[in-house]
Order: structure tokens, then C-alpha cells, then sequence
């Protein structure tokens, strides 16, 4: 903004000088100051137009980047969730292991466990198991 206000004033200072040394007359002086702000205006224009393109791109980048980020977040906390079933399946598998009596109550409680904790499905052929 600085650098704004000293180019501004700047470009009205010396301009000012230069319109009043071309001028020939009053009248002329008036039309060169006239183009002159016209010329600020253009030219300022110009340059902010130049200035916001670039802001925007910056930003349309920074938001492409932020929704990649999101997205890799999502994805790594659906893994962690996965991994964290796994493991309180492997646990409770385990605690089984070494509390069931005998075998077939190993088994069930193994199916249990897998369709409870794991989220899956009883194979068909484990699902009749007799019971003892």
C-alpha cells in the first residue's frame, strides 16, 4: 500500500509538471490533466486486475491442495480405523485362546469374535458347528 500511495503521488507531482510545461494554454492544461487521470486510472486498473488474477490462482491452489489434504486425512483415518478392528479382534481372539475349555467353544467364540469385532461374516460352514 506504501508503495502505492509513493507512486501515486509520485506520478501527480511530476506529472503535473510535465502537463504544465507542454501545455500551451489553459484549456490545453485542463484535457492533459484530464488524460493523465484517465491514464492513472487505466494503468492502476490494470495492475490490481493483475494482482487479484494472481491472489486467485494462489487461492484456488491453496484450496485444491487443502481438499488433497482432506481427502489423505479420510482415507488414513479409515486405514487406522480398519488396523485398530484388526487388533481388538487379534485381542480378544487371543484372550479366548487361552481361556476356552476345548476346542469347539474355541471355535465359536473365534466366530463370535470375527462377526462382532471384525465386522465380518460366518462362513457357512463354521456357522452349524455342533456344539459339546
Amino acid at each position: 500500500m506504501i508503495a502505492y500511495a509513493l507512486v501515486g503521488a509520485a506520478w501527480i507531482a511530476f506529472s503535473d509538471q510535465v502537463a504544465a510545461r507542454l501545455a500551451p494554454s489553459q484549456n490545453a492544461l485542463a484535457i492533459i490533466s484530464t488524460l493523465k487521470g484517465w491514464a492513472f486510472v487505466v494503468v492502476t486498473t490494470a495492475l490490481l486486475a493483475g494482482l487479484l488474477h494472481g491472489l486467485d490462482a494462489e487461492r484456488g491452489r491453496r484450496a485444491r491442495e487443502l481438499e488433497t489434504q482432506i481427502a489423505e486425512r479420510g482415507r488414513a483415518e479409515a486405514h487406522l480405523a480398519r488396523l485398530n478392528r484388526v487388533l481388538r479382534t487379534l485381542s480378544l481372539a487371543n484372550q479366548e485362546l487361552v481361556r476356552a475349555p476345548e476346542e469347539g467353544a474355541l471355535l465359536r467364540a473365534f466366530c463370535s469374535i470375527i462377526v462382532e469385532q471384525g465386522a465380518r461374516r460366518v462362513p457357512g460352514h463354521l456357522g452349524g458347528l455342533p456344539r459339546r
